[in-house]
Order: C-alpha cells, then structure tokens, then sequence
C-alpha cells in the first residue's frame, strides 16, 4: 500500500505519511533527526522537530505513536492494531487503524483517521526519543 510521502524532502526517509482528506500529515527522517510536517506538496502548513515517540502494547494488539509539540498544541500521529474477535482454527481477526490527534493545553480538540492505513516505521526509534503515550 502506497502512502504519501510528498511533505518530505528529498534524502529523507518516510517514518510516518498518510493523506488526512485533501492535506497530508507526515514524519520525515534523515540521519539522526526527524521532523514533522502538515499541509499539502508545496505548501506546508505547520513543521516541528520538537518530537518524541511512545509505544504501548495491550492485550490482542498495540499503538505506536510520534508527538510533535508547536507552542500550546500537540500533534501526535498513531498507528493501532487490535483484536476484533476469535476466527476459526484459533485465529485473531486484527484491525488497524492510524490517525492524528490534535491536543491543545493538554485536550483533544480534533482527532483525524488516515484516508488508508499508515504505520510508523521501525526506524523511528532508532532517530525519535521516547516520551509519554497520549491516551486517545
């Protein structure tokens, strides 16, 4: 499955991209940095370096999450995998979904789903540092 990688530049590695409507939302990596953009190719809106990362595992599945923090507002973008129900043979039925949500002074003023499912990357940990998981 293809995701949007247009909001990071070129030599950077797409940790994080999914479309959010007609604007996309995307966390790019190139060496040890990372950075956080939203808005559309060639017109970016909001950018933040300021970011952490927190992952949490629960039964039947888990969430990752990058928080980027400008001013008052957090913007944190999720991947999540959970157990929706037992199949045949012992099987897990899964669903993931992934987002964006938006928080200012600590509360959640908008919260957006991917137009598909995006995962962060593996090598988010290895570039963002850790910080606190923002319960949704």
């Amino acid at each position: 499955m293809t995701q949007p990688v247009a909001l990071c530049q070129p030599g950077e590695t797409p940790l994080f991209a999914c479309a959010i409507g007609p604007k996309q939302v995307a966390v790019c990596g190139r060496n040890a940095t990372a950075v956080y953009r939203f808005g559309r190719p060639g017109r970016v809106e909001l950018t933040s370096a300021a970011l952490t990362m927190a992952m949490r595992g629960f039964a039947g599945g888990g969430e990752t999450q990058i928080t980027a923090v400008n001013k008052d507002y957090r913007y944190t973008v999720f991947d999540r995998t959970s157990r929706t129900g037992f199949g045949e043979g012992g099987r897990h039925d899964t669903a993931m979904s992934s987002g964006l949500l938006i928080q200012r002074a600590g509360r959640t003023v908008a919260a957006k789903a991917c137009s598909r499912d995006a995962t962060v990357s593996a090598k988010a940990q290895a570039i963002i540092k850790p910080g606190p998981y923002v319960p949704h």
